[in-house]
């Protein structure tokens, strides 16, 4: 399935590099690899994060570092849709805006 990214999904991800490349640069390379891992693996099979209460909407959680991941699967344009990716410390459910 294509991947999609949202304005809010970049900006989340941008956010991230951005304040961990300030404090440690080798961890901002380490967990942006992970997160990208982590968004392929959802593209390769979209229906294996968690369902949410939003409608539609699913949750994967990358295997190292806990980063949430929050997409929604359009089969129909046979695309994933990335909403939001947070730091497991933030508000960990995704609403619909």
């Amino acid at each position: 399935m294509k991947l999609r990214y949202t304005a809010e999904a970049v900006e989340n991800l941008t956010d991230i590099a951005v304040y961990l490349h300030k404090r440690n640069p080798l961890a901002a390379v380490k967990i942006g690899a992970e997160i990208a891992f982590t968004v392929e693996r959802v593209g390769k099979f979209p229906f294996s994060g968690r369902a949410q209460d939003a409608p539609n909407v699913r949750k994967a959680v990358t295997l190292a570092y806990g980063y949430l991941v929050y997409y929604l699967v359009n089969e129909a344009e046979d695309a994933v849709d990335i909403l939001a990716v947070q730091h497991p410390a933030q508000n960990r459910e995704f609403k619909n805006a």
